[in-house]
């Protein structure tokens, strides 16, 4: 609304005069840069719920969107603002991760190492709409597999928060390939790596997902740990056509995931 071409231009103010809005990824990378004075937030920014005193007083946030804008102020005097886009891939990236200066340099490094290798954005978040059907009724997001459905109902009734195809990684330049995990679990870690269940029961393409889950290990598995959940009998033909155990930290049964998952949280 402001910035010239390719912009649209229609307001008459300055981008020098733009603030950074306090969204919640922003508010991750304020905090993980250490700008606020509350030592809290980065485990408020964490939790399920907010602290009631963030609803009672404002003035807080206005004092920390201005401590934010000026820190960007200083980076990029004539357009502040500019830091929005960034700031938000990285302070989604950054969700129930360590909000820490050290934190924030790892994944700046790890995007521009992975930049270099892949030459295109490393993956692009995606937008869970829900639909509704002609009477109002809500339809759930997704076109579940009947294995993801138990998943999902598993993880629902279970009060287990959870992300669902939160996010697709580009995995090859060359080929194009995509992959768009199935389940994030961001509050079940394992070894500091957030946790994604991917269940899949789909013989036919068995070959090229094992590709892909191998890529995205080779390339995310510092920061997430896979865990294959299959039919019974697909545990054997995966290990013959994985012997090398790449394309997975775990791999669960369906006959006892369940189990396995539970066992996980109390771990």
């Amino acid at each position: 609304m402001v910035r010239s071409y390719p912009d649209l231009a229609l307001l008459p103010f300055n981008a020098k005069d733009l603030m950074v809005p306090l969204t919640t990824p922003n508010y991750r990378v304020y905090a993980a840069l250490e700008l606020s004075d509350n030592e809290n937030l980065p485990f408020e920014l964490s939790v399920k719920n907010r602290p009631d005193s963030w609803w009672n007083n404002t003035a807080e946030f206005d004092a920390d969107a201005e401590k934010l804008t000026n820190f960007a102020r200083s980076l990029f005097p004539d357009d502040p603002a500019i830091v929005d886009f960034p700031f938000f891939i990285l302070g989604s990236w950054l969700e129930y991760s360590d909000l820490t200066p050290g934190s924030l340099q790892k994944s700046l490094k790890f995007f521009i190492q992975k930049h270099r290798e892949l030459m295109q954005p490393l993956m692009r978040y995606l937008t869970v709409v829900y639909h509704y059907n002609k009477i109002g009724e809500t339809i759930e997001p997704g076109a579940f597999t009947a294995m993801e459905r138990d998943v999902y109902d598993f993880l629902k009734r279970k009060q287990m928060v959870f992300s669902y195809e939160f996010m697709e990684f580009h995995l090859s330049q060359e080929s194009g390939l995509t992959y768009k995990p199935d389940f994030l679990l961001p509050q079940f870690t394992n070894k500091g790596r957030k946790v994604i269940l991917e269940p899949h029961g789909i013989k036919t393409n068995l070959t090229q997902f094992l590709i892909k889950t191998t890529l995205f290990r080779q390339h995310f598995g510092e920061y997430f740990c896979l865990i294959l959940i299959v039919p019974d009998d697909y545990v054997e033909i995966i290990n013959h056509l994985d012997p090398r155990h790449c394309s997975y930290d775990f791999i669960w049964k369906q006959s006892n995931y369940k189990i396995q998952l539970e066992n996980f949280q109390r771990t």
